[in-house]
């Protein structure tokens, strides 16, 4: 009994070599290497972005920053004078605010809404959702 069961470990033995020996690794295969986010690249990601903006002749500066996917806090402000807080104004700012975000996150068949807007201290600032 002894001797068939030494027997059956060297072929367990044996099979156990040969079937790892199938998994021997491919040359053609990439390796695979994880790599950690770089730190700085993520603070980039989620800081404020400031672009200028003509409209009507007129200059304002427009900076955004991401809050969740497809939401963007956006900070509308002129070099040189104060924003208004008329309906006028807050027309304008609706428009420039919108454009803005469409042209630089919005998909090409998404549109930017303006959700929240208010004026602070002669700059306007609102929440703009791609839809």
């Amino acid at each position: 009994m002894r001797r068939i069961i030494c027997r059956y470990s060297y072929v367990m033995l044996t099979v156990a070599a040969m079937a790892l020996a199938g998994c021997e690794k491919r040359a053609d295969a990439p390796p695979l290497v994880l790599k950690a986010p770089d730190p700085a690249e993520f603070r980039a990601k989620v800081g404020w972005r400031t672009e200028p903006v003509v409209f009507n002749g007129k200059r304002y500066d427009v900076a955004w920053r991401r809050t969740v996917p497809g939401s963007f806090v956006v900070r509308i402000s002129s070099p040189g004078r104060r924003l208004g807080s008329t309906k006028e104004d807050e027309r304008i700012m609706r428009e420039v605010a919108g454009a803005a975000i469409r042209h630089f996150n919005c998909k090409s068949s998404q549109r930017a809404r303006v959700t929240l807007m208010r004026a602070v201290r002669g700059r306007w600032e609102m929440l703009v959702r791609c839809r």
